[in-house]
């Protein structure tokens, strides 16, 4: 599942079940993906921050619905980065179908790996629940957001000499 990734979206899933590890959460979930995808330098965090949204802000909200939503206390832990391979974590439900839409995209966007903003991209075109509540409380606004990414993605792209044609891109996604 992970074979197409590029090194910046294995970084931001290593970093998003490191923060579930903080969260003494089971399984990595959207929500943590987003947190990790805005401590991670690249085109969503870019974006979000140009929208105001600063991690300790998504931090606190998520905190914050973590808390609302257990009846135990919820004391985030403060880990090192730990080293573990992607396939053993333990991806919830909803984040296994967001990292298999981010290849869809991959795809869609014709680029060779699975970078971070597929991953945010993929969790805004599934409108998952959790990333949708987390944005919505700090005040981002997801339909803005969506088309930010989709616009400095395509800007970066039509920056780049080796974009293939489109029978090249055909042949290649039926060899996919």
């Amino acid at each position: 599942m992970f074979d197409k990734f590029s090194d910046a979206g294995r970084a931001v899933l290593c970093e998003a079940y490191r923060v579930s590890l903080e969260f003494k959460s089971k399984e990595t979930r959207t929500d943590h993906t987003l947190l990790a995808l805005t401590c991670e330098p690249g085109l969503p965090s870019q974006a979000l921050t140009s929208m105001n949204v600063r991690p300790e802000n998504l931090r606190k909200e998520l905190e914050h619905q973590l808390l609302a939503s257990s009846s135990r206390e919820i004391t985030p832990v403060r880990l090192e980065t730990a080293s573990v391979e992607l396939d053993q974590i333990p991806f919830a439900a909803d984040c296994k179908v967001a990292i298999r839409r981010a290849g869809q995209l991959r795809l869609f966007f014709v680029h060779k790996r699975t970078e971070p903003e597929h991953l945010l991209l993929a969790m805004l075109d599934l409108a998952d629940e959790r990333v949708f509540s987390l944005l919505d409380e700090i005040g981002a606004n997801t339909t803005y957001l969506y088309r930010l990414l989709v616009s400095r993605a395509a800007d970066r792209d039509s920056l780049q000499p080796d974009i293939p044609g489109l029978r090249k891109t055909i042949i290649d996604g039926l060899e996919e």
